[in-house]
């Protein structure tokens, strides 16, 4: 009986109640305020990988099988904001076509803003 019994933990997160917030600890958001906020989380991050990318470059050589080798799941929760924080500064983001394919065969979304030819990348990244 007990073994098949789920921790109070285990019980699902979402709800049609209302979450707290993460920083105020006292106030609470509804669906509608969830939605609200995603939408503005949106389209603050559309404006910003839209926005003119010149203050810097950053060549990223990293496959899927580099965040599996050091641990798929911290990989990509360290990417993520990481990710925002370039788009943030202005940083933009430089593949080589192969690495492109790489993450695209896999069904990643895209997350640069600019594709090398392999030979023009692999120059940049070994003499900068």
């Amino acid at each position: 009986g007990n073994l098949l019994k789920r921790p109070y933990s285990w019980e699902p997160i979402c709800s049609s109640q209302a979450y707290p917030r993460w920083l105020s600890g006292t106030a609470h958001m509804d669906s509608g305020a969830i939605a609200t906020r995603i939408a503005m989380n949106e389209k603050h991050v559309a404006e910003k990988f839209n926005a003119p990318t010149n203050q810097c470059t950053i060549f990223w050589p990293v496959l899927i099988k580099d965040f599996v080798r050091v641990g798929f799941g911290a990989s990509i929760g360290m990417f993520c904001p990481l990710r925002a924080y370039f788009a943030r500064a202005g940083c933009k983001l430089v593949v080589s076509k192969s690495t492109a394919s790489h993450w695209k065969g896999i069904n990643f979304a895209p997350f640069w803003n600019e594709e090398l030819p392999d030979t023009t990348f692999h120059a940049r990244w070994t003499h900068q």
